[in-house]
């Protein structure tokens, strides 16, 4: 039976309800501390920037490769190269505002207190958006495929169990991620920041 898409499967609705507020890390990390590469810093902070306001309806899934997956999957490789660095400091470390919004909150920022709290979050945002392009998928290519009277397409279903495998092993992962930095959480902290949160996501 092909995989049908749920009125209650709301990963659209994670996905644009997390969004950040502009920040810039070649601002803040001064030359010569082991960060020599200015461009890839300016790279980082581009790719960020596209973060800051919530993806609009119409964008999410809207073709196989979505926009905002292609920035997720730049921005976390060069955000975890950053968190690899040794010796990183910044200039001052309260100038690391890093602040996103969450599903139950999509109005009030949260401030991080880290790089791997950034990821954490980051993550879980990839995740979503790519369950978003899984249900985007199965309500559009069952649309489309309806002109079959055998029903959804065998290659449609496919598409969308694919994204759905995807999404599901980037929560797991950031299961994992996000219990490592569960004890420097702010108290006040996003709900897709707790590991409890990644992992109901990848049981949906």
């Amino acid at each position: 039976m092909a995989p049908q898409c749920p009125e209650s499967l709301a990963f659209p609705d994670i996905a644009m309800a997390i969004f950040t507020r502009s920040f810039s890390f070649a601002k803040i990390v001064p030359p010569g501390n082991g960060l020599t590469n200015l461009e890839a810093m300016r790279a980082l902070d581009g790719l960020r920037a596209k973060l800051e306001q919530p993806c609009p309806v119409a964008h999410i899934g809207s073709h196989p490769e979505d926009e905002r997956l292609k920035i997720l999957e730049s921005y976390l490789p060069l955000l975890q190269t950053l968190i690899n660095k040794e010796g990183v400091m910044f200039t001052n470390a309260n100038d690391l505002k890093l602040e996103w919004t969450t599903m139950a909150y999509p109005k009030k920022f949260f401030k991080l207190s880290n790089l791997e709290q950034e990821y954490g979050i980051v993550t879980m945002l990839y995740g979503a958006t790519l369950c978003a392009q899984a249900q985007w998928t199965l309500r559009h290519g069952a649309a489309a495929d309806q002109k079959d009277a055998a029903g959804m397409s065998q290659e449609t279903a496919q598409q969308a169990a694919t994204l759905l495998r995807r999404g599901a092993g980037v929560f797991e992962f950031a299961q994992a991620s996000l219990t490592e930095g569960l004890r420097s959480l702010p108290a006040t902290r996003p709900d897709e920041m707790v590991p409890s949160m990644a992992e109901a996501m990848k049981n949906v």
